[in-house]
């Protein structure tokens, strides 16, 4: 159910913003891919209630994550660089609105996620003095925070002149609600999956120390 959500939000976003009509438009397309598609399926491949591979490869799932939240990264990169361009040869300022300001942050921030995830995949070469569960959850808290910048962005384009004059009446309700559900599906699976193992190392650390 979720995936038809995600594949049909997207969908939509890349409809009303008619890739190739304009520059402009490569933005809203790249970014709903980057973001909307890419990533959220990139996060759900571990929900134990929705993801398309077997629950019980993960080595298949770790390798499609990483995977997907690649493409989204290229994605979001360029789509930032799109709209960058845009503003510049229309000699418009950058970043006045809260919408840049937090989009901004969420790709920079994302990109650093990305470089964590890296090292979450090779520990041992990379951070040899530290626990190879310590790396992982680590990035799994710091994920938490990139999801929760990225979905702000995405809520904030929805107040955006462009998406309010493309998106009119219930129609925007309908898109607030999709991006609601999509969130809280991801949210959902990493308290589930990942937030206990992540308090019980958090006790063993504090057992430690006493």
């Amino acid at each position: 159910m979720i995936h038809l959500v995600v594949v049909l939000f997207t969908s939509f976003i890349i409809y009303i913003a008619k890739p190739g009509s304009s520059l402009f438009s490569w933005h809203p397309t790249l970014m709903a891919v980057a973001f909307c598609l890419f990533m959220f399926e990139g996060l759900l491949v571990f929900s134990p209630h929705s993801s398309l591979i077997n629950p019980q490869n993960r080595i298949a799932r770790i390798t499609w994550h990483w995977i997907l939240l690649t493409v989204a990264l290229s994605a979001a990169t360029v789509g930032t660089a799109v709209i960058y361009y845009n503003k510049h040869i229309n000699n418009k300022p950058h970043f006045t609105s809260w919408h840049g300001y937090i989009g901004i942050i969420s790709l920079a921030y994302f990109a650093l996620q990305a470089l964590g995830g890296i090292v979450a995949k090779y520990p041992r070469l990379l951070l040899p003095s530290f626990k190879i569960v310590d790396v992982r959850l680590y990035h799994v808290a710091s994920g938490l925070v990139a999801i929760c910048l990225v979905n702000m962005t995405l809520y904030l384009s929805m107040y955006s002149n462009w998406f309010i004059r493309n998106v009119v009446g219930y129609m925007w309700y309908v898109c607030t609600s999709a991006l609601a559900l999509m969130t809280v599906s991801v949210i959902q699976q990493i308290i589930e999956t990942h937030v206990p193992r992540l308090m019980n190392r958090l006790r063993r650390h504090v057992r430690e120390e006493i």
